[in-house]
Parts: C-alpha cells; structure tokens; sequence
C-alpha cells in the first residue's frame, strides 16, 4: 500500500528514523547527536510527522528525507523550526546598525523567506539590503541558518 510512514525527530532537527512508524526497532527516546527529545507527531495538532513514503511493490531507501519545516495539518512550526527561527532573530538583534525599526522588518522578512511566501521577491532584496549592514561574524551565522530553512531557489539568490 502506498503512502507515507511516521518519521521520529528529534527537538533539535536531527533526524532519528523517517520510518519509525513501521520500524519500531529504529525509535530512539533520545537523539544520540545532541541527547535531546524526540518526537513522531506535531506538538500542537498530534498529526504524526510524515517519514518515507512507501510505494507498494518498490523497495527502497531514501536518503534524501529531510525533516519538514512546519506541519502540513495545521502549519505551526516543528520546534527545530522554531528554534532557527529564533536564533536567527536573536543575530538580527546584534546587528547594531539597524533600527529597531529595520530590526523587526528584517525578522519579518525573513519569516516571509522560509514560509517561502508570495512575498519572495521583495524579501530577498530586503534581506541582501539589511545583510550588508551587519559583521561577517552575524552574517555568517544567519547565512548558516537559513541555508538549512529557505529553498534551494531562495538560497540561490540570497546566500
């Protein structure tokens, strides 16, 4: 039967299993990367994260499984997620040359950048514009983030 498993991540993005649904020897309470959680449903909804998908009479492995940014049943973010998000945030925060003003507008961009919205093509000049302002140091570390969030076609442009 086709269709896809439940993947097991942990808080931290690392991924345990993505078909931890059918392979319960593979489940792990605690990443051994980073010792963190783990977690096979969304923590707002509980709709279970979507893993492998199975293609009935076809056996395979993929490695290309990525663990995805948000829920696809109720669009909150997972908490790795979250918490690039809010690291990038907190490196807009440093960057002393911006306003406070600036700062928020970049955050919001940014947002716009890795929700992969409609507002892409102002969000990239935005963000090349408030990037140019900061350290390398900053940048880097923003640019290091993002190049795990955004789409290869946004990383393109942007990084």
């Amino acid at each position: 039967m086709n269709g896809y498993d439940v993947a097991q991540i942990c808080i931290n993005g690392h991924e345990i299993s993505s078909m931890a649904g059918s392979s319960p020897e593979f489940r792990k309470p605690f990443c051994n990367k980073c010792g963190a959680a783990t977690i096979m449903k969304c923590l707002k909804c509980g709709k279970p994260i979507k893993g492998y998908y199975h293609v009935e009479g076809i056996f395979g492995f993929s490695s290309a499984y990525k663990a995805p940014k948000f829920c696809d049943n109720c669009g909150e973010s997972f908490p790795w997620t979250e918490t690039k998000l809010n690291t990038t945030k907190g490196l807009i925060d440093l960057i002393e040359t911006l306003t406070p003003e600036e700062q928020n507008d970049f955050k919001i961009t940014v947002e716009h950048l890795v929700r992969d919205t409609a507002e892409n093509a102002l969000s990239k000049i935005k963000f090349k514009k408030y990037i140019q302002k900061a350290d390398s140091e900053i940048t880097n570390g923003i640019k290091e983030i993002l190049s795990e969030l955004v789409s290869e076609e946004t990383q393109k442009s942007i990084l």
